[in-house]
């Protein structure tokens, strides 16, 4: 099976986007009646999303929330392998964008808490619901911002904007700058 966001109910006209939960759906089942996991005590212009670690080990739930004055997001965190496991804050109602990717067995955290352009943070995914002290600035934040990145094997593809164009930095998962690539 496989997590999915969706709607609950039926949406008044101009709130078709709110009131999104996470379900879980085995396949062959028909959707309806698949039972939400996570999302009963969000507001309803809260939008979570959910992945998985490649291993199937870590849910990771991500509430995106724009109706304050800046955009943010919380993390949640739960291990599939606990039974009894429930879903774990890993941040929450902290001023900042978290953007996420599990890799093996860490998860991997591009913030612009406390770094206007943005900083490059690791944690041990069994750590990363014990707070902030236990994250590692793995790349700091640089002359100019960086707006995505995707994890390759062993590299880190960042993309930075420098002298007002784009550039692809490689970096090793522990933050060790290894190149440029040419475009």
């Amino acid at each position: 099976g496989f997590w999915h966001s969706r709607r609950t109910g039926k949406a008044l006209k101009g709130e078709e986007k709110f009131n999104q939960k996470i379900f879980y759906h085995t396949l062959g089942e028909d959707f309806q009646k698949d039972k939400p996991v996570f999302g009963d005590e969000l507001a309803k212009d809260e939008r979570p999303s959910a992945s998985v670690s490649l291993d199937g080990r870590y849910l990771l739930i991500r509430v995106h929330i724009t109706s304050g004055k800046i955009r943010r997001n919380d993390l949640y965190l739960k291990d599939l392998q606990n039974p009894k496991g429930k879903f774990e804050s890993i941040v929450k109602g902290v001023e900042a964008e978290f953007l996420t990717d599990m890799h093996r067995d860490a998860l991997y955290i591009s913030t612009n808490y406390k770094a206007s352009n943005w900083k490059f943070m690791k944690v041990q995914l069994d750590k990363a619901t014990r707070g902030m002290k236990h994250w590692k600035t793995i790349i700091p934040e640089g002359r100019g911002p960086h707006d995505y990145f995707s994890i390759i094997k062993d590299r880190i593809f960042l993309r930075c904007l420098e002298n007002a164009h784009s550039v692809i930095k490689v970096y090793d998962l522990n933050g060790k700058f290894i190149s440029k690539l040419k475009l």
